[in-house]
C-alpha cells in the first residue's frame, strides 16, 4: 500500500474512532493532543520516506516524532495499523516493484539501493 494510502487510512481510523465516541489518550489530555499525535506520525512517515535507503532505527523515528521510542512506536501502530518495521518493509517492496517494472533494473541493484541487507529480504 502506498504511503499516502497508509497515511489516509490512519486518518480515517482516527475519524472513525472520534465518531464512535472512543476515548484516546489525546482526548484525556485535551483536543490538541490528537493533532500532535497525528503530526508525530506524519513526521515519522516523512522521515521514513527521506531515509528509505538507509537503516532506520526506533530511536531515529522517536527523534522525528519528538516522543520516546516506546510511545512513537505505539502512535505509529495506532494510526497506520502497521508497526514501523512492517511499514518500512512494505514501502521498500512497493518502491522496488515499481523500479523493477518501470526501469528494468537488476533485482540485486534495487534491493541494495532501497535498503534491503540482502536479496533475501
Amino acid at each position: 500500500m502506498p504511503a499516502w494510502q497508509m497515511r489516509a487510512a490512519g486518518e480515517g481510523a482516527l475519524k472513525a474512532k472520534q465518531a464512535s465516541g472512543g476515548r484516546t489518550e489525546a482526548s484525556v489530555s485535551g483536543g490538541n493532543g490528537m493533532t500532535q499525535q497525528i503530526e508525530a506520525v506524519q513526521r515519522m512517515q516523512d522521515y521514513i520516506e527521506q531515509n528509505l535507503a538507509g537503516e532506520i532505527t526506533p530511536a531515529d523515528l522517536a527523534r522525528a516524532a519528538l516522543f520516546s521510542p516506546w510511545y512513537a512506536y505505539r502512535l505509529f501502530r495506532r494510526y497506520t495499523g502497521l508497526t514501523p518495521a512492517d511499514y518500512i518493509r512494505r514501502l521498500r517492496l512497493s518502491r522496488s516493484a515499481l523500479r523493477l517494472r518501470d526501469e528494468g533494473c537488476r533485482i540485486t541493484d534495487v534491493a541494495f539501493e532501497l535498503g534491503f541487507g540482502s536479496v533475501d529480504g
